[in-house]
């Protein structure tokens, strides 16, 4: 009967880890489909749910979980992912601004070219 209470106690843990990890990996693909969306908003709620996951699972001592080990590749592959996605996006955040801020320049040259002819104009 021990053995049997031994085989059992791993695998409630192991388990649980498994939903965690399952919620864990729906969470990052879910903000990779944010990121492909420009659904930015829904995108730091997303990434909060996922921190307190890997916060819960830290605390609970997960890590050391052989199952954790196994599937930690992947979710660090899924990641990393995310990541190059998030720089991806933040570049193109970055020229679209610079192409503003040229525009604005731009506008800005013209109203002061323009404001000085209407004034000689008009004298």
């Amino acid at each position: 009967m021990d053995n049997e209470t031994k085989d059992v106690e791993p695998k409630a843990p192991q388990s649980a880890f498994a939903s965690k990890l399952d919620e864990l990996e729906a969470l990052l693909e879910k903000q990779k489909e944010l990121i492909r969306k420009g659904d930015f908003r829904n995108i730091e709620t997303s990434a909060q749910q996922a921190g307190s996951i890997v916060e819960e699972m830290v605390q609970a001592g997960a890590l050391a979980a052989p199952e954790v080990q196994a599937r930690g590749e992947g979710l660090l592959k899924l990641y990393g992912e995310l990541m190059l996605m998030v720089g991806a996006e933040k570049e193109n955040v970055a020229q679209q601004l610079q192409h503003i801020r040229k525009g604005e320049k731009t506008l800005e040259a013209y109203r002061g070219e323009g404001g000085s002819d209407n004034e000689g104009a008009s004298a």
